[in-house]
């Protein structure tokens, strides 16, 4: 098994891309709480998950991964979401729509934090300690 020391930043960079992609799909819900026979629409993180991160089994107990690797195409997966809520059809429940963004953020804010701290740790070694 080889080294690969930037591996994790790749699917770091995957679950950034997924929270950016479903920050937006969730702006728009907000914007559009009033919009006649608007559905809110998500983003489906099952399934961006198998595009965004290229697993390998490396053994058959291993749950859910197949053997060979998953298709890295970047179509999004998004679901219309929620039944009409008000006379004009429209389906955003404002309350849960602001706080999916905001547990959104969160998540996105988190995994660039580690992100910066992997960096930081790799800027670290190459610098031989700050030397």
């Amino acid at each position: 098994m080889g080294f690969n020391m930037f591996g994790d930043l790749r699917g770091m960079e995957g679950m950034l891309n997924y929270h950016l992609q479903r920050h937006n799909l969730l702006a728009s819900n907000v914007a559009n709480a009033e919009t006649p026979n608007f559905r809110p629409r998500e983003l489906l993180f099952d399934k961006e998950l198998t595009t965004a991160v290229d697993m390998m089994a490396t053994d058959n107990s291993h749950y859910g991964i197949k053997a060979e690797n998953v298709s890295q195409t970047r179509d999004h997966f998004v679901e219309e979401r929620g039944d009409p809520v008000s006379p004009d059809k429209n389906g955003v429940y404002i309350e849960k729509a602001m706080g999916r963004l905001s547990a959104n953020k969160i998540r996105y804010n988190a995994s660039a934090e580690i992100v910066k701290r992997r960096l930081a740790i790799l800027r670290y070694a190459a610098t031989n300690g700050g030397r």
